[in-house]
């Protein structure tokens, strides 16, 4: 119902309008390696959010399991049957985008 009204963003940044769904699906936002990643975070419209700090720790952030914007650490989870069949499917052909 809000989204008739309001932006995604608006609606994502109120948590009075958010429903949070328990194993809701996946997020593969920063998956690629560095350069991805950096390319991904100037492409925001937010661009404060890749200061120096945040673009120069990518790959030790990524090594470390730590979010980008240091939010705190990531947790690594086995790929299993709760994950997209084609992904299952395509192991190899995603294998560069996989922490192994």
């Amino acid at each position: 119902k809000n989204i008739k009204n309001l932006s995604i963003n608006e609606i994502r940044g109120d948590q009075s309008l958010s429903v949070k769904i328990k194993d809701g699906g996946w997020h593969f936002s920063f998956i690629g390696g560095e350069e991805m990643v950096k390319t991904k975070m100037l492409s925001y419209s937010a661009r404060d959010m890749a200061n120096e700090q945040v673009l120069s720790t990518i790959s030790e952030n990524i090594e470390n399991n730590i979010d980008p914007f240091f939010r705190g650490h990531l947790t690594k989870v086995e790929i299993d049957s709760t994950f997209p069949k084609y992904l299952i499917d395509n192991l190899e052909k995603y294998k560069k985008f996989i922490k192994t």
